[in-house]
């Protein structure tokens, strides 16, 4: 199963996250990148979509990405 990290990104200090040590990276995936990713896993006949991040919902786009996942 494949994980897609669609933000760095977050607004807690987990002491668990395994993203800890990225530091204060706060890379952005652009929805051109998504769609990309998404038509890759369908091709792969992978039907699951794990997005995470950091925090992946306070990504600015991360309701378009879940429409984008639904269609």
């Amino acid at each position: 199963m494949s994980n897609i990290s669609i933000t760095l990104s977050c607004n807690r200090k987990c002491g668990y996250c395994f993203a800890r040590n990225v530091g204060a990276h706060t890379g952005q995936m652009p929805p051109e990148a998504f769609a990309r990713v998404l038509d890759y896993l369908e091709r792969s006949g992978i039907r699951q979509v794990p997005v995470l991040g950091g925090e992946p919902t306070i990504h600015p786009l991360f309701g378009r990405f879940i429409d984008m996942i639904e269609d």
